[in-house]
């Protein structure tokens, strides 16, 4: 009798315990899409903010931003603008999704899509202010 009943509450904790797990797997699918870019993206936003950190270091001390051929990125999804005023440095975040610091407003930015451009890593086009 106590053995039996060992075995119901075991099996009954296995259960549960499955179910437990399929409920946070389906719970985590369902929300880590909506979750802030911020959040979702920190290790890229690291990676970008050192990057800003380079480029204020390069323009102090030469005045002027680097070329995009003068600037070598560390991951192959981030990608940097010069722009006459200052630039734009960022990664891509999905299939058609992009986040980037603006140095000119000071902010980051989040776009879901790009704009059909294939010479731009992000869309913008020479009358945006592209050296």
């Amino acid at each position: 009798m106590v053995q039996t009943r060992t075995i119901q509450w075991g099996a009954r904790l296995i259960f549960w315990g499955v179910v437990a797990v399929i409920v946070l797997f389906l719970g985590w699918l369902f929300v880590v899409p909506y979750l802030p870019p911020q959040w979702r993206y920190r290790s890229e936003i690291h990676r970008t903010e050192a990057a800003i950190a380079e480029l204020d270091q390069y323009s102090k001390e030469y005045g002027a931003y680097p070329t995009e051929a003068q600037f070598p990125l560390s991951s192959p999804d981030m990608f940097y603008v010069r722009l006459r005023n200052g630039y734009e440095v960022g990664f891509s975040a999905g299939f058609d999704e992009s986040y980037w610091y603006d140095s000119r407003s000071k902010k980051w930015s989040y776009d879901e899509s790009y704009v059909d451009e294939p010479d731009s890593p992000r869309g913008i086009s020479d009358s945006a202010g592209r050296d």
